[in-house]
């Protein structure tokens, strides 16, 4: 074979190549494109329904407020429990973050073994985490 033709046939070889490459790079993107806007669809949608779900579990954090008119008794302490206990183990429990679950779980056992000084240090945790599970952070109590 001349040279002439070898370098034709490996500059077509490269571009060949070349080609190929690039098809391979670009079709990668557009799946990871893809697969972005899926993952947001999807976040969006368990923030949603996760704010459905906490609805419940957030206004029974008001009986832990320390303006709450009247102390929790341990028949309330563990039929809250039980509550606590049944969201862990319902769809708002499947739909929590780790964090969350832990923390619901942690209030869940100090109610049922009513462990008042402990309810009174943990609550908070719960709404933090609740709140961290659909994106808002921060303290929203007024400043002193």
């Amino acid at each position: 074979m001349k040279p002439k033709y070898m370098v034709e046939i490996l500059i077509s070889l490269i571009t060949i190549t070349g080609s190929i490459a690039g098809s391979i790079i670009t079709s990668k993107t557009t799946i990871t494109l893809e697969e972005r806007k899926t993952n947001t669809m999807l976040k969006s949608k368990i923030v949603e329904k996760r704010i459905e779900l906490y609805k419940g579990i957030f206004k029974k954090l008001d009986r832990f407020s320390t303006r709450c008119p009247q102390s929790l008794s341990k028949k309330e302490a563990i039929i809250l429990g039980l509550e606590f206990n049944k969201w862990l183990y319902g769809e708002a429990g499947m739909y929590a973050s780790e964090n969350t679950r832990r923390q619901v779980a942690d209030l869940r056992t100090f109610l049922l073994e009513y462990k008042l000084k402990m309810l009174k240090k943990k609550w908070g945790n719960v709404i933090i985490a609740l709140r961290e599970d659909i994106g808002l952070r921060g303290d929203l109590a007024p400043k002193k």
